[in-house]
């Protein structure tokens, strides 16, 4: 079939975009390296990942140390991670590294560098730029490195976000192939490719089961196109098909098998069987980042309306580089609506958005390509790259006097991530949990520990971890199936009658380690103790009269150490604490 696309060809067999170029790569690998250092300086230089991706490492050394995917050695089969193959990828790790964070972080800069020299290779054959990278190509890199989010998310968290980021766009750019050579050999080429491209994508995250169809839909239709035949084209179809059926079906079976459930706990825990109290939440979600996570997003978003509505007038629909552009704004406005499904996310930054928004970026830099091309402004790009990129090492207050607050819009000028707390709570919890072991070392068990924050201190502390919120617990997360509308974003799972069958013999309410009871103010004796985040979230549990006959808020002194311990004690365990070893004073709450 005769290539038809208009102004420019695209040799393929001189200019494949994924065609390794050691240069490129370099300057893709030098720019992940300074952009994510930065990143990683703002955030107090964090080795250890959020607290999500704790609770990855949970189950990632359970699994090396051959005990199966669960949350407590020798508990229950539970899922309470979203990506199967990020767990089993983290569990190698564990099984080669002394320190497997360290492997996690440096893993996670790679596969962004790999990311970002797509990116370049991508704009650069575009725009039929012959040197390093297209001032487009610096356009797009000055946008992702000045507009937190993306490297916070991708490589800092430890999470599988920057693994998630590089299947989605390596898939979208392996479609977008064809618009550079509109042949049926050219696109069955890529077929086998985009087959393995698929099983690790559904292997992924649970969103992928929506991708998948999208892009099997998106490839279909231009099989039917390559080969102006339905019979010519069944056999690829029905190959992309088979793989996702026998890919999603075996995985399917297998989580039914092993956990119980078609869906990892998580989504069971996080997302609610009411769809419009999730799409009124989703809408709520975008909104937000719409108008004060990302600004520029909804200015790329007009920029594509106002490009579509030309390129409809004109008709050109054999203008196979601008349906290119078309394919980009479709992947855009799916990756915002997804989210509306699931209720949207709780976490800071936008995660849910971040792995396709360099796609996003790509599609601006493509458009201004479009729209200038006939002028001279390659000088005027390059300033404008070099501006921004720039601007990304300037995260102070005086930056706001010379830069747009549309484009900058995050806290980085206080000197700190806003992702900073979720990475303070992992480390933290980590410390709390070693002190917990230290602590009842002199006990005759570890405590079963009912958790709020299920990451750090889980991946610190020897004893049973009891996840409250169910991302961890099966019983917990299935409690309700229509989560309470008042709760915070994925913090709704918490159920009062699963609570008393668990019964865990510590309950981490206002729970503290202290130097000196008598400057100490208990929390439960504050006026404002029922507004507290930890009372809502277990909606004001320590008010119920069961409870109160369960458990006691008490300070433990450890006799050897003289540490204090301030926390919701089981009578059952405070009867079993060695008497020579431990002191139990009872606080008393006016009622």
């Amino acid at each position: 079939m005769k290539n038809i696309a208009n102004n420019l060809t695209f040799p393929t067999e001189k200019k494949q975009i994924f065609l390794f170029d050691f240069p490129v790569f370099f300057l893709a690998t030098g720019y992940t390296f300074f952009v994510g250092l930065l990143y990683w300086l703002l955030t107090d230089r964090p080795l250890i990942g959020i607290d999500d991706a704790n609770i990855y490492m949970v189950y990632m050394r359970n699994l090396a140390e051959g005990h199966g995917f669960v949350y407590n050695v020798g508990g229950e089969h539970v899922e309470g991670f979203t990506s199967l193959l990020w767990t089993i990828f983290g569990s190698l790790l564990f099984l080669i590294f002394h320190t497997p964070e360290i492997a996690l972080l440096v893993s996670s800069f790679l596969i962004v560098a790999i990311i970002i020299f797509q990116l370049t290779k991508f704009t650069n054959t575009y725009t039929q730029h012959k040197g390093l990278i297209s001032p487009y190509a610096l356009l797009t890199l000055g946008l992702l490195a000045v507009i937190p989010g993306y490297f916070d998310w991708t490589i800092l968290t430890l999470m599988e976000t920057g693994w998630w980021s590089l299947l989605l766009i390596t898939m979208v750019f392996n479609i977008g192939l064809f618009f550079f050579d509109q042949t049926e050999k050219s696109l069955k080429a890529k077929n086998k490719s985009f087959l393995f491209l698929l099983g690790l994508l559904l292997l992924t995250r649970p969103e992928s089961l929506l991708w998948g169809l999208i892009f099997i839909g998106i490839r279909s239709l231009l099989f039917l196109f390559a080969t102006k035949s339905i019979k010519s084209a069944i056999p690829d179809i029905l190959k992309m098909v088979a793989t996702y059926a026998l890919t999603v079906g075996t995985l399917t079976m297998w989580r039914i098998y092993y956990f119980g459930y078609p869906l990892p706990n998580t989504y069971y825990a996080k997302v609610s069987a009411d769809l419009f109290a999730n799409i009124k939440n989703g809408t709520i979600y975008l909104i937000q980042f719409l108008l004060q996570g990302n600004p520029l997003v909804l200015i790329i978003l007009a920029t594509f309306f106002f490009w579509l509505i030309q390129f409809i007038k004109k008709r050109n629909y054999q203008n196979f580089r601008k349906m290119l552009l078309l394919w980009l704004g479709l992947v855009t406005i799916i990756n915002l609506l997804i989210p509306l499904v699931t209720g949207g996310d709780h976490f800071v930054l936008f995660r849910f958005y971040q792995p396709l928004l360099p796609i996003t970026y790509v599609l601006f830099s493509l458009i201004l390509f479009e729209t200038f091309k006939k002028y001279n402004t390659k000088n005027i790009f390059v300033i404008l790259g070099i501006f921004v990129l720039t601007a990304s090492l300037l995260p102070t207050n005086r930056l706001y006097g010379y830069i747009p607050r549309l484009v900058i819009f995050h806290s980085h000028h206080d000197a700190r991530s806003s992702l900073h707390l979720d990475h303070h709570w992992a480390s933290s919890g980590r410390f709390f949990g070693e002190q917990l072991n230290n602590f009842f070392v002199e006990s005759d068990h570890y405590p079963s520990h009912g958790l709020l924050a299920a990451g750090g201190m889980a991946y610190g502390y020897r004893g049973e971890s009891i996840d409250l919120l169910g991302l961890n617990n099966v019983a917990m997360a299935h409690a309700e199936n229509v989560k309470n509308p008042n709760a915070l974003k994925n913090h709704a799972s918490f159920n009062k009658a699963v609570f008393y069958k668990l019964q865990p013999e510590i309950l981490h309410l206002w729970t503290h380690f202290l130097e000196d009871k008598s400057t100490f103010t208990p929390t439960e004796l504050t006026p404002t103790a029922d507004e507290n985040f930890e009372a809502k979230t277990f909606y004001q549990i320590h008010k119920d009269s069961t409870f109160k006959k369960l458990y006691h808020p008490v300070y433990i002194t450890q006799k050897s150490t003289n540490k204090i311990l301030h926390t919701y004690i089981h009578k059952n365990f405070l009867s079993s604490l060695p008497k020579e070893k431990y002191d139990i004073e009872f606080i008393q709450i006016p009622q």
